[in-house]
């Protein structure tokens, strides 16, 4: 296994660094977002602190940041190494752990979730270096499974952290279910994450170097105004980029949503007579849900072989329309949830590939990191929007977590109509392959 940049296989050590480097910061990402989701859902201990539908409030501490930030980290990616980049940011990952170290351990709720808007700005910061260094450590014809194999291994990290997540607020929270304040092992959940920020640098160090692809570019400070102007290259750039984002962006208000609805299906499924708890709803339902959108981005990228396959996007986009009403519609039987959720789950891995694969081999070199930046803050808006959607369901239409499911259903049929409307006719082009 070469430890020169220029092995760009599957196997190289920079790519193999990059996967476990993403492995192991999304895991903590999902570890502290998931123990105060469940400390903010319908039946948690925090659930009084912001009232209904106050588990949005970890999930814009996540999106406010990547808006805010990741346009500025698109043109930081361009003018540094992306591998310098990477390094940086995993640095400041243990001080962010620190963060939610001492929150936990002094039970300091608005601490941990300021440590969530923490993990947020460093994930802005990471993000377009991530997408970045994928088409620059491996070859283009090996782009869709690169990109099957990174969401297969973060939703890997979604499932190990969310199952951790719910033993870890188990023993924060103590024994009684019904606490309004923890009471069990202060320092375990910080803990956790500090360890696991400690390998995550570890694992970065092995990349190695590259050289920066724009060094001389403009770094604006202002998000505002390099966004607005690479929308404009995106769209008249010649390229169906900007049309590639929206439907990125569309599948990340699906994604934010979805782990919104969940939690509070403690309050909707029992098992045995019993409602779920939370270790229950990561064992039963987000845990397959990660497993299964892992499965189907890895199989859309065996599909698409030494290719890209934009069809695979509108097969997931009509799939996931057909579950979210069904999901909208079943009785509670946990079976039944958890089969369409599966279901869900590997139509959501065949969406996602091919727009990530197209987006990296579409960008400009020297302007890639700033492409991927605007991306992920277009992604960052659609989610403030999809927690929005979810708000005003639960607080000004009093819908129970079940009937959201029939919104997202709508939100995709519309997306599957504009595909079908707008990209159809430019499938078969050869920039598209």
């Amino acid at each position: 296994m070469s430890d020169t940049p220029t092995s760009r296989s599957m196997f190289s050590r920079g790519f193999l660094s990059l996967t476990i480097t993403q492995f192991l910061g999304a895991t903590n990402d999902f570890l502290l977002k998931t123990v105060l989701t469940y400390g903010l859902a319908a039946a948690g201990m925090w659930s009084a602190m912001l009232g209904e539908g106050g588990q949005v409030y970890p999930a814009y501490c996540l999106v406010v940041p990547f808006f805010l930030f990741c346009v500025i980290a698109g043109q930081v990616a361009d003018r540094r190494s992306k591998q310098e980049v990477a390094v940086w940011v995993k640095k400041v990952e243990i001080f962010f752990a620190l963060v939610a170290l001492a929150g936990f351990w002094l039970e300091n709720f608005w601490l941990c979730l300021l440590a969530m808007m923490l993990l947020g700005i460093q994930s802005a910061f990471f993000s377009p270096a991530k997408y970045g260094l994928i088409p620059e450590l491996v070859e283009s014809k090996h782009l869709s499974r690169a990109n099957g194999l990174i969401n297969m291994l973060t939703n890997l990290a979604a499932i190990i952290a969310t199952v951790i997540a719910g033993f870890l607020y188990v023993a924060y929270r103590g024994p009684d279910a019904e606490a309004t304040s923890p009471g069990g092992l202060l320092w375990l959940p910080g803990t956790v994450m500090l360890v696991v920020a400690i390998l995550g640098l570890i694992a970065v160090k092995q990349m190695p170097k590259l050289p920066a692809a724009n060094p001389k570019g403009k770094l604006h400070f202002n998000p505002i105004t390099p966004l607005l102007s690479t929308l404009r290259e995106m769209r008249h750039g010649g390229t169906p980029l900007f049309i590639l984002a929206i439907l990125w962006s569309v599948f990340f208000l699906m994604g934010y949503m979805v782990t919104l609805i969940l939690p509070d299906y403690t309050t909707v499924l029992s098992i045995n007579g019993q409602p779920l708890n939370e270790e229950q709803v990561g064992t039963y339902l987000l845990g397959p849900l990660g497993l299964a959108i892992g499965v189907g981005s890895l199989t859309a990228g065996w599909i698409s072989g030494h290719k890209i396959q934009p069809r695979l996007v509108p097969i997931g986009a009509i799939g996931l329309t057909i579950c979210f009403f069904v999901l909208g519609s079943l009785p509670d039987k946990i079976w039944l949830v958890v089969t369409f959720i599966v279901i869900a789950g590997l139509f959501a891995g065949f969406f996602i590939v091919p727009l990530q694969a197209l987006v990296q081999k579409l960008a400009p070199d020297e302007s890639r990191g700033r492409i991927i930046g605007t991306t992920g803050a277009m992604a960052a808006l659609f989610e403030a929007v999809g927690i929005g959607i979810f708000q005003a369901c639960k607080q000004v239409f009093e819908m129970n977590s079940q009937q959201v499911f029939l919104v997202l259903g709508g939100i995709f049929a519309v997306v599957t109509t504009v595909f079908y409307w707008k990209v159809r006719s430019r499938i078969n082009r050869p920039e598209w392959q």
